[in-house]
C-alpha cells in the first residue's frame, strides 16, 4: 500500500473514532481526550491510537477504558468505514507530545533567565 494511501486511512481513521468516542462512548472514565494520531500497520490488521486525557494524572485509567471500549469502536467503524479490514485498535498515551512540551517549557525558561 502506498503511503499515501496508509496516510489518507490514518486520518479517516482518527477522525471517525474522535467522533465515536466524543457521540457514542458513556464511560465517565474517559472524559476529555483527544485522539492525536493514528498509526495503522502496513497491512492494517493493527492500529495505535495515540490520546491525550485532560488531566495528565488519568491517562491509565483512560486507557483502561478505551482498550474496554475497542472491540465496540471496531464495530462502529465497519458500520463508518468502506474498507476490506478494518484495523484492531490498541491505544497508547501520546508521550511525544509531552516531551515536546517539557522542551518547549525548558526554552521559554531558558529565555527567560538570560533577561
Amino acid at each position: 500500500m502506498s503511503d499515501k494511501k496508509l496516510e489518507r486511512f490514518s486520518e479517516v481513521l482518527k477522525e471517525e473514532i474522535s467522533d465515536i468516542i466524543m457521540k457514542e462512548l458513556t464511560n465517565p472514565e474517559i472524559g476529555f481526550i483527544t485522539i492525536t494520531r493514528v498509526e495503522p500497520s502496513r497491512d492494517f490488521r493493527y492500529a495505535t491510537v495515540f490520546f491525550t486525557a485532560y488531566p495528565e494524572d488519568r491517562e491509565e485509567r483512560v486507557k483502561e477504558a478505551l482498550e474496554s471500549a475497542a472491540g465496540f469502536i471496531r464495530n462502529l467503524l465497519r458500520k463508518r468505514i468502506r474498507a476490506k479490514a478494518i484495523p484492531s485498535l490498541r491505544f497508547e498515551p501520546d508521550r511525544d507530545l509531552k516531551v515536546l512540551e517539557k522542551y518547549w517549557e525548558w526554552q521559554e525558561k531558558e529565555k527567560e533567565d538570560e533577561v
